[in-house]
Formats: structure tokens, C-alpha cells, sequence
């Protein structure tokens, strides 16, 4: 719906979705890369948690919901949704103490993410 008062129209012409999660407390940025066939998540914090109990079923439930509404839109769309797996992107300024900050952090890496 919100795709229709923008330029963006036509969702198939949409080359990256970018998704701001809250979970645990913790604020991450999840981006679904349609063009160069990625799901990315960007995360300020360093600490090498596996991403099951860091992140817990907020992977999972954001890939589903993406499946279920390309299914709907755009069948390609949701057959790639289906088989990309998440990566965590190695970033330089990473931090396992700073647990306060991690919500400018996402702002400022989804002001200069690019791809």
C-alpha cells in the first residue's frame, strides 16, 4: 500500500526492502537485496551468539512474511525469498559492550547502506 504514493508504484521495479527489527531489546536492520539475490543483516553488535538465539524467530518469521506476500504479487519474487539464506555482514565498527547505541547505529547504516 505504501509502495503506491511513490515513485515505487510497481513493486517489481523495487530493487532492495529494508526492514528495521526491535528484537530482544536489541535493534538490527535486515535488507532483502532482490537485485543481487541477498537477505543481509546488519547488526552493530559483535558478539559471535549464533544467530538462532541472538535473533531468535525474527528471521525466519520476516522471510515468511515476504514469501507470503510475493506469492501473492509476484511468484518469482517469492521463489527466491524461499531458497536465500541470511548473512550477517562483517562490518568494521562493531561492539559486543555498546548495548545502549544500537538504534543510531541502524539509522546510520540504513542512511549509508548501499548494497
Amino acid at each position: 500500500m505504501d509502495c503506491w504514493f511513490t515513485p515505487y508504484s510497481d513493486i517489481k521495479i523495487v530493487g532492495m526492502i529494508f526492514f528495521p527489527i526491535l528484537c530482544r531489546g536489541h535493534y538490527f536492520l535486515l535488507c532483502f537485496d532482490i537485485l543481487h539475490y541477498r537477505y543481509e543483516i546488519t547488526d552493530n553488535d559483535s558478539d559471535p551468539t549464533s544467530k538462532t538465539l541472538k535473533y531468535g524467530d525474527s528471521l525466519e518469521d520476516m522471510k515468511d512474511m515476504l514469501y507470503k506476500f510475493f506469492n501473492i504479487i509476484h511468484h518469482g519474487r517469492s521463489a527466491l525469498c524461499a531458497c536465500l539464506d541470511t548473512k550477517r555482514l562483517q562490518m568494521s565498527r562493531r561492539d559486543s559492550k555498546n548495548k545502549t547505541y544500537c538504534g543510531v547505529f541502524l539509522m546510520r547504516h540504513m542512511d549509508s547502506y548501499v548494497g
